[in-house]
């Protein structure tokens, strides 16, 4: 039984060992910490029962409504999130962050160029010469 015991063990060990995983010492993806300049812990809701009144109307018009705003308050910061990905990844993919070539157009404040339609001639003014050739 000893025998049997000092070779099994080992090679139970050894399996073991062989079939570990790497562990990973951070969770995906890593979170920042709560602390530091400028921090401020949120208050717990629950402190809403305690402002004096009504214990009912304070629960049902404080505590629960900052429960929902808070929740609220998470699933738009992770859209908001979501698309400002999607953004930043649609302007890397249509080129919209490149400078745009030159046209040979010319480019001016206030130049209209033939937009409006005053590239044609201007009629002369009823009275004033006309114009030699």
């Amino acid at each position: 039984m000893t025998r049997l015991t000092s070779v099994l063990l080992p090679a139970a060990v050894a399996v073991l060992f062989l079939s570990a995983s790497a562990a990973s010492a951070q969770p995906r993806p890593y979170n920042q910490p709560n602390y530091g300049p400028g921090y401020h812990a949120p208050l717990s809701p629950y402190l809403n029962l305690i402002r004096g009144g009504d214990p009912a109307a304070n629960y049902f018009l404080g505590t629960v409504p900052e429960f929902e705003r808070r929740q609220n308050s998470q699933v738009f910061r992770s859209a908001l999130a979501e698309l400002d990905q999607k953004v930043a990844r649609d302007t890397v993919e249509l080129g919209l962050s490149e400078p745009i070539a030159n046209t040979g157009h010319i480019t001016a404040f206030g130049n209209t160029a033939g937009y409006f339609g005053n590239t044609t001639v201007k009629p002369r003014a009823v009275g004033a010469p006309a114009k030699p050739k």
